[in-house]
């Protein structure tokens, strides 16, 4: 199944687990942004020496609405604790939640027990037809807004400090 067009929210969410490519903790947990891309993803991140931000992206195919955590690649955090965290009522980030019909997972975060795992949850999971499907846009944009409202507008370039400014990166000017 690739992503269609949608009719309303929570038809198809688009999971997203990936490695920065640019943006790394150095030995004092501060956040560094390196120019030159790492050739670095979820498969071969445990052969690099850096500690890496690790990107877990829920994106709602209709409305444009998405939801993140970071982590590093060093403490990574469970994929059912994110799910979890993205779907459930009551948190402060409200403009997303609830389960879809389907989801699309990226063939590098599947295995056959999520997969079964999200059909007993009644959502049909399904692998994207690329890149771009996948929703992988969003990463880009959200990178910018770290480096732009965490690296150049605070002094404080830790990991801790993304969290001042979720509500900034989930705006739903994004689609």
């Amino acid at each position: 199944m690739s992503v269609k067009e949608t009719g309303f929210s929570n038809e198809i969410h688009q999971l997203l687990v990936t490695v920065s490519r640019h943006l790394y903790l150095d030995k004092n947990g501060v956040i560094t942004y390196q120019k030159k891309p790492f050739d670095i993803n979820i498969n071969n991140h445990s052969k690099s020496n850096k500690e890496h931000l690790l990107y877990y992206v829920m994106h709602d195919h209709f409305s444009g609405n998405f939801i993140f955590d970071l982590c590093t690649t060093r403490r990574m955090l469970p994929l059912a604790d994110f799910l979890h965290f993205a779907w459930r009522k009551g948190k402060k980030d409200d403009h997303f939640y609830g389960l879809p019909l389907s989801i699309s997972v990226p063939k590098r975060t599947s295995s056959p027990g999520f997969l079964e795992g999200l059909q007993n949850l009644g959502v049909e999971p399904f692998h994207p037809a690329s890149g771009f499907s996948s929703g992988v846009h969003i990463i880009k944009k959200l990178e910018e807004n770290i480096l732009f409202s965490v690296l150049h507008r605070s002094a404080l370039h830790y990991l801790g400090a993304i969290d001042n400014y979720k509500r900034i990166f989930t705006c739903t000017c994004w689609k």
